[in-house]
């Protein structure tokens, strides 16, 4: 797992930034070897049936029904309410999509 956390130039934090990773390797002098385009795979898992409505854990949900179906949008709850996850195991969202941030 890799995780970056990313800041733009006027020192705000930016959340879910997709962008194509390169693996280049250098040679001792800083030359470039190699470069290629990573192959970030995917996550294996079973999306939610169509007719699913998360529950949010208490957050305020990001969507106008009122559900949480991913565990970005539980994650987007929790933030809107000023509060952090501690147990991403207790977010069933979370668990399916096995989405466990390592945190040091």
């Amino acid at each position: 797992m890799l995780s970056l956390d990313v800041m733009d130039a006027s020192g705000e934090i930016q959340t879910d930034v997709a962008s194509t990773m390169y693996k280049t390797r250098l040679d001792e002098n800083g030359n470039i070897i190699e470069s290629k385009e990573m192959d970030l795979g995917e996550r294996n898992f079973e999306p939610p049936p169509p007719d699913y409505c998360g529950p949010c854990y208490g957050g305020k949900s990001p969507r106008e029904d009122g559900c949480c179906n991913t565990c970005k949008e539980v994650r987007d709850a929790y933030q809107a309410n000023g509060w952090g996850i501690g147990d991403f195991n207790a977010i069933e969202q979370c668990v399916r999509e096995q989405y466990f941030p390592q945190l040091n």
